[in-house]
């Protein structure tokens, strides 16, 4: 009942996180689930992580923004900073299983999937980065946040449904193109220019 709720909540107003976060523990033994970490050990780089239990380091956002411009690291400080966000304060999500680390290394990570596939954190730019989670990973959460949030462009964003779905196009397509994102050991590419990175991950330039 509490995942329908929030279902409700999130297609009357898809920017309420913490339905989201209701709606992917709804969906966390679920076979879908199952099938994302399924998916994640086919590449080499997911079943390294996944073996690894790689976890993304606590993000210095002052360490960070003393980068040089345009690496990879300054482009997501300042992102971060633009809107009021502190990685660090993030809750560390538990990893004992295969599935409970996927989805807690693609919490983590969430952020940096936005900035290397060049995705705005408005509502088009989070349905763009789903979109590459389908296209990636599969899973049942990436599906249902597209259709609820093209769903709430046509009955009460119609002025912004065009760039949802072109965004939703646009994801899928690169995430098709690019090499596999789960399992990238971010934090070793932060020193990185950030076109270098998009190169070296067959990202076509944002």
């Amino acid at each position: 009942m509490r995942a329908w709720a929030s279902g409700l909540w999130l297609f009357l107003d898809p920017r309420r996180l913490s339905d989201v976060f209701v709606l992917e523990e709804a969906t966390a033994d679920s076979e879908a689930a199952q099938d994302v970490a399924r998916r994640a050990r086919e590449h080499a780089g997911g079943a390294r992580a996944i073996a690894e239990r790689y976890r993304l380091p606590p993000v210095d956002l002052a360490a960070l923004g003393a980068l040089p411009e345009g690496t990879l690291g300054r482009t997501f400080a300042d992102r971060m900073r633009e809107m009021g966000l502190d990685p660090g304060a993030l809750p560390r999500k538990s990893a004992a299983d295969d599935v409970q680390y996927v989805r807690a290394h693609l919490y983590e990570t969430h952020d940096l999937w936005h900035v290397v596939l060049g995705f705005g954190v408005d509502v088009a730019g989070e349905l763009g980065v789903q979109a590459a989670y389908a296209a990636q990973n599969g899973g049942a959460l990436p599906r249902l946040l597209i259709t609820g949030g093209l769903l709430h462009g046509l009955v009460f964003a119609r002025a912004d449904w065009p760039a949802r779905l072109a965004a939703v196009a646009r994801g899928y397509d690169l995430a098709r193109r690019a090499q596999p994102l789960f399992g990238v050991r971010w934090h070793e590419l932060y020193e990185e220019p950030l076109a270098r990175v998009r190169e070296r991950l067959a990202i076509a330039a944002a």
